[in-house]
């Protein structure tokens, strides 16, 4: 091999290297001093250093290694090297300087996927794996540049993340990288005054080494109504990251949790987008969702570099959502619920849900109180207060009906009772929850112990809930077991009436939009399978209003009767609501 020198007259003077092994091949220049250059070269039988005095062109000091080196650093006092063993174990190797150096100082490093950088600086060797902020990964502690004592082996991070090394030719360590405190850039490596290197920016690029939020394009309201998911979109600084994303509904506390690894593409290095589907984790249970309830929400992103180079990251905001509230919903998450009360006189909610798969889910039963036994009937009565979601009507047995105004709240679901009047007990049947009318509000149709059938019409005042009572049929009511207000099942101009009879006959009258309706329309038989059937409303966002049915064999096996729209059919075929109730409690209402 030959060296070239430069004169002081600008020509290159070419020398031939001495004391290289006869079969040296493929020798490269690896480091160098002032005053000395190291080769890396192959022989026949292993890979080698050389130190070469330039001054004579004589190698002064040759040594073995276990593989070629991708990092070689030299100093006045020492040579260091990275090396690869047969088994693929990478090490950190110093020796000194010298005919007679001490043995060598090796550290292992494992079996590292990357380029390992190695200097020197004084008395401390450092070494680290070259990474990339944006795209790597995979967590290594070795990404961070690290100097080890050479007389005590103790260790000390420079940089959080490691670039490239090289030694000037005054011997200082420079490197390539950053800390999360002083950012990216150039880094000038020297013994501080406690003995230690200390790594100090020379050079900014104007990066952080932390992943940095760019921002949000989070809608400051949400129509959750509106057809599609709702798109949130954030910015970071890099995006080999994991985000956890939780949004809260500040009044329920309510959360959807999510976990992301977005990808970078050639178009776009920053933003990464989540689709929510409207749902929230029912009562924080994992296991059972409901429907988001109009209101105000935050969201948070919680960020954590996969390649555990920096800290992590958290960032939030709010948001408002905006939905309607549906018949017989008392969460304001615009789906329908269940109310049942038991035979110890306990009221209970259980939401409902139905997945885009076509199937209506019934979560657990919600405590709403006790003492509800003092009342023999309870009725979804729609919304008569004026209130943004739906109400309740309860007879006590001295016949005093009473208004329950919604809350919203699937865990406090109704105000204090509101007393609407006496005399109520001169029905045998209540149902309500539909626009009889046509004026858009609620009415109460009642059945009294003489088989007339009597309209009250919803005034929206909740100090006084109805007008006047209207007869609008004259007999033969008596005949049936339960009347219910199921709203527009077929088309007509407002809500129609469904009756079962003794019998289990279930009969359609279709309401003319004036609180009258037309003659019966049998629908069919065997509904007396059903010890309650409850008007849910439109459970399956069709919207039209749907029948639920209470298995009379196992009231916790509840079906579901979907509205076709047809007049003659106007009920599909009943289909399983699947179900968890808690506890052994035996229901003697529901609605």
């Amino acid at each position: 091999m030959q060296l070239q020198e430069k004169a002081d007259d600008g020509k290159l003077t070419k020398r031939v290297v001495t004391g290289l092994p006869l079969d040296a091949k493929e020798a490269t220049l690896a480091a160098a001093t002032p005053e000395h250059a190291v080769l890396v070269y192959q022989t026949s039988r292993t890979w080698q250093w050389a130190l070469v005095d330039l001054a004579t062109a004589a190698v002064v000091q040759r040594h073995d290694m276990r593989s070629a080196s991708d990092s070689v650093a030299v100093s006045d006092t020492y040579v260091a090297w990275h090396e690869t063993d047969d088994a693929g174990t990478d090490r950190v190797v110093v020796t000194a300087r010298g005919t007679n150096p001490a043995p060598d100082r090796s550290t292992v490093l494992g079996k590292v996927r990357g380029t390992v950088a190695v200097g020197l600086v004084g008395n401390w060797v450092a070494y680290g794996v070259n990474s990339d902020l944006a795209w790597q990964d995979d967590p290594n502690p070795l990404y961070a540049l690290t100097a080890r004592n050479l007389s005590t082996n103790a260790t000390r991070k420079l940089l959080d993340h490691t670039g490239e090394v090289a030694i000037a030719p005054d011997g200082t360590l420079y490197a390539s990288g950053g800390t999360v405190s002083g950012g990216e850039g150039l880094y000038r490596v020297a013994v501080g005054s406690a003995g230690a290197p200390v790594a100090t920016r020379v050079a900014s690029s104007g990066e952080s080494v932390g992943v940095g939020f760019l921002g949000d394009s989070v809608p400051e309201m949400i129509d959750l109504d509106a057809p599609g998911p709702a798109r949130f979109t954030w910015r970071l600084s890099r995006l080999n990251v994991l985000v956890n994303v939780t949004l809260r509904n500040t009044y329920t506390g309510e959360t959807k949790r999510e976990t992301l690894r977005p990808s970078a593409s050639a178009d776009d290095l920053h933003s990464f987008s989540f689709d929510w589907d409207g749902e929230l984790a029912w009562h924080n249970n994992p296991d059972f969702y409901t429907p988001a309830s109009a209101g105000n929400y935050t969201w948070r992103i919680d960020v954590e570099p996969r390649n555990s180079i920096g800290p992590d990251l958290s960032a939030s905001g709010s948001f408002t959502v905006k939905r309607k509230s549906g018949s017989h919903d008392y969460d304001a998450d615009g789906q329908p619920d269940i109310i049942e009360r038991d035979t110890a006189g306990r009221l209970w909610l259980s939401d409902t849900t139905y997945k885009s798969y076509d199937e209506l889910y019934q979560n657990p039963q919600t405590l709403v109180g006790g003492g509800w036994n003092v009342y023999d009937r309870i009725e979804a009565s729609g919304n008569l207060g004026g209130a943004p979601v739906d109400d309740v009507v309860a007879r006590d047995r001295d016949g005093v009906l009473y208004l329950y105004l919604g809350t919203g709240d699937s865990k406090a679901p109704f105000a204090s009772r509101i007393r609407i009047g006496g005399g109520w007990n001169t029905y045998v049947q209540l149902t309500g929850g539909s626009d009889l009318n046509g004026d858009g509000r609620a009415d109460l149709v009642a059945a009294d112990k003489s088989g007339a059938l009597w309209l009250y019409r919803g005034t929206g005042n909740y100090k006084a809930p109805f007008e006047k009572r209207l007869k609008i049929g004259t007999g033969g009511w008596g005949t049936y077991n339960q009347i219910l207000a199921v709203g527009d099942i077929a088309g007509a101009p407002a809500g129609d009436l469904v009756a079962r009879d003794r019998s289990g006959v279930l009969w359609l009258y279709l309401g003319y939009g004036n609180g009258r309706f037309a003659p019966r329309t049998r629908i069919g038989g065997g509904w007396n399978t059903y010890s309650h059937l409850v008007n849910i409303g439109d459970a399956n966002l069709d919207d039209r209003p749907d029948l639920y049915g209470v298995n009379r064999d196992d009231p916790t096996a509840p079906f579901l009767h979907r509205a076709t729209g047809a007049w003659r059919t106007p009920f599909a075929v009943r289909s399983n609501v699947p179900t968890v109730f808690y506890g052994h409690q035996v229901y003697d209402l529901f609605a």
